[in-house]
């Protein structure tokens, strides 16, 4: 017959093993932790003559926003706000899983360059602030892809949209830009 501290050890033994095989083989369904991709978030503003200058537009394969035939524009009075917007949107809790904004270029592994502000009216009659592209470079690599927020009401500005994109982006093809940023095959 067993004692009662035997039997209390089995007791216990019989528990704990099924348990552990259970969390042990729920461990892999898990969500995994990865680190947020590293952000430089700036406008070039050296030539205030890229006013007039239509800014080639390179959306990636099932952009959420299609292509149309407007012109877009880059506008130095424009830019500085556009960058703080970007930067402050994607600075936000939501995002931190995602993307990382840091201050210099040199701890970026992703450059966002606002490239454009504004675009002509379908018109043709006057230029719609509403609008922000970002042309997303990956660090080492000559990878390149841009992004389009328009302005959706008076709470919704271009950098909601655009931040939004790129952080889905970033989720989505977080192994591929992983690759690219350190030169894995």
């Amino acid at each position: 017959m067993l004692s009662e501290p035997r039997k209390a050890n089995m007791t216990w033994s019989r528990i704990l093993a099924p348990t552990a095989l259970v969390l042990l083989w729920a461990a892999p369904g898990r969500a995994q932790v990865v680190d947020p991709i590293r952000v430089f978030v700036f406008a070039e503003m050296e030539s205030p003559l890229r006013a007039d200058v239509e800014v080639p537009v390179f959306l990636p394969p099932r952009h959420p926003v299609p292509r149309d035939p407007d012109r877009y524009y880059f506008e130095v009075d424009r830019a500085p706000d556009a960058v703080a917007g970007l930067r402050r949107r994607l600075n936000r809790e939501e995002y931190a899983d995602s993307v990382l904004v840091v201050e210099s270029r040199g701890q970026a592994d992703m450059y966002l360059e606002v490239v454009a502000t504004s675009r002509i009216s379908f018109l043709g009659s006057w230029r719609d602030p509403g609008i922000a592209i970002i042309r997303v470079t990956i660090r080492n690599h000559d990878y390149t892809t841009d992004f389009i927020g328009e302005r959706r009401g008076v709470l919704r500005s271009p950098a909601f949209a655009l931040a939004g994109q790129l952080t889905r982006w970033i989720d989505g093809n977080y192994a591929m830009i992983q690759r690219l940023i350190y030169g894995l095959p």
